[in-house]
């Protein structure tokens, strides 16, 4: 099989965009249990990234607003139990577009499930 320029160079752009893209919150996806996800950025100031998790949770995300938060380093770790599944979800999603968070590692339990 011979590769053109024009499609080598399309091939690699999508390679180098699959690279480059985020990895999501937990919405829906497999990922491992302990880690939601992992993405590049400068971490903020542990206590103020802390801060600011607990306020967007309680804020935006009732069914996961007793969460228990730490941040190191950029790594935002939740614990504690979340009212159903969605509500789990959503909070992952909102800790996860709040700048300074390069990763979220997940210990939260559903209320109810086994």
């Amino acid at each position: 099989m011979k590769i053109t320029m024009l499609s080598w160079t399309v091939l690699s752009g999508l390679g180098l965009f699959a690279l480059t893209t985020p990895c999501p919150s937990a919405a829906g996806q497999n990922l491992p249990e302990e880690q939601v996800g992992v993405r590049s950025g400068q971490a903020a100031n542990d206590a103020e990234l802390a801060t600011e998790v607990k306020s967007q949770l309680a804020d935006r995300a009732p069914g996961a607003a007793d969460l228990q938060v730490q941040a190191s380093r950029g790594v935002v770790t939740l614990s504690g139990s979340a009212d159903s599944q969605a509500a789990k979800r959503r909070a992952m999603s909102l800790v996860w577009h709040i700048k300074g968070v390069v990763r979220i590692d997940d210990h939260v339990v559903v209320r109810g499930s086994s």
